[in-house]
């Protein structure tokens, strides 16, 4: 559960979301989405219940849309943090699992 600014942080981390990329993807406007973020992260402002649900969700592989292009990764989870096993395989840092490095190629 995202209740605290280290838990929100962390899932926009795993996430690989830039603070923009976040707001966006939670339509937050402008600017201030921006600072909202900032504000939440920086523990100033506690974390709304509405976008721990939609970050718990985007953990999960809920993605929008418009989720940003860039980040499609892991196939199976959408998890943005990968590697390079061999020149042939990936493997998600976030569920683990394998699957064809080439798949990589268009992020």
């Amino acid at each position: 559960m995202i209740r605290t600014a280290t838990d929100y942080a962390t899932a926009r981390h795993t996430l690989g979301l830039t603070v923009r990329e976040l707001a966006a993807a939670l339509r937050l406007s402008g600017d201030n989405g921006y600072r909202s973020i900032q504000r939440i992260e920086d523990g100033e402002k506690p974390v709304p219940g509405p976008q721990a649900i939609a970050l718990e969700a985007f953990l999960s592989g809920f993605r929008p849309s418009d989720w940003p292009a860039s980040h499609g990764g892991c196939p199976v989870c959408g998890g943005t943090r990968t590697h390079l096993v061999d020149d042939y395989t990936a493997r998600c840092d976030n569920c683990g699992r394998e699957f064809d490095a080439a798949l990589l190629e268009d992020r």
